[in-house]
């Protein structure tokens, strides 16, 4: 094997060697900084954290908790977001009005609700602070009387937390994420939503400026990929 020429103590002391080592150095820091991946948790344009059910025996009340870009556009362009709240109500006489007020962090918020026909459900929406909590209470106004819903969190206290699980999906689809990424940015936005069916999912949207899509279903334990649609 071929030795390298002997560095002597005078040799280290010279100013070309020294300003040589220099220049190496911060061409290894800069090669290593492009090798770097984005903070991709900064490209979340809709983010669904909190998911809350309740019912009794006549109301059937969920709740999601989050935020978004405010004017939502799915562009491929992640813009300034605010915190929404948004509550669904099912009840077994939809030709009376309801009213849903709740309490977060001492302040309280509700209104009015309204009918949507389509999934034959009612449906309120406010811009409301982050909230975890295990359980939320909801006071329904129906006919001047006023019922209390208990809405438990749907979450175990074992799911990854968001920029946990887009650091999976990175590891598990590295083409996808790398293709979107140039000059350390990412070319698209991101939408993480906490899903449930028996057991919470986090639901993963990847969007470009391409107008393209791709969806993944992880599991919000292991992260793992259940399903996907991609647009290949």
């Amino acid at each position: 094997m071929r030795r390298l020429p002997h560095i002597d103590r005078d040799m280290k002391r010279s100013p070309l060697f020294i300003g040589g080592a220099a220049a190496l150095l911060s061409l290894g820091l800069a090669l290593g900084g492009c090798a770097q991946n984005p903070d991709y948790a900064r490209y979340v344009s809709d983010y669904r954290s909190e998911i809350y059910r309740g019912e009794n025996e006549e109301l059937s009340l969920t709740a999601f908790f989050g935020e978004r870009e405010y004017p939502y556009a799915a562009d491929g362009v992640c813009a300034e977001k605010a915190p929404f709240a948004e509550i669904y109500m099912t009840a077994p006489d939809n030709t009376k009005d309801y009213e849903v007020y709740f309490t977060v962090n001492g302040k309280e918020y509700g209104g009015d609700m309204s009918y949507d026909s389509v999934y034959a459900r009612f449906f309120y929406s406010e811009s409301v602070e982050a909230v975890s909590l295990p359980s939320l209470s909801f006071t329904v106004v129906c006919d001047g009387e006023k019922t209390v819903v208990e809405a438990a969190s749907v979450k175990a206290g074992n799911e990854m937390t968001m920029p946990a699980i887009i650091d999976r999906l990175v590891a598990q689809r590295t083409d996808l994420f790398e293709n979107l990424t140039s000059g350390g940015a990412f070319n698209g936005e991101l939408y993480v939503r906490l899903v449930y069916n028996e057991k919470c999912y986090w639901f993963v949207g990847v969007a470009s400026a391409e107008e393209w899509s791709d969806y993944f279903l992880l599991d919000a334990v292991t992260g793992n990929i259940m399903a996907e649609r991609t647009h290949g």
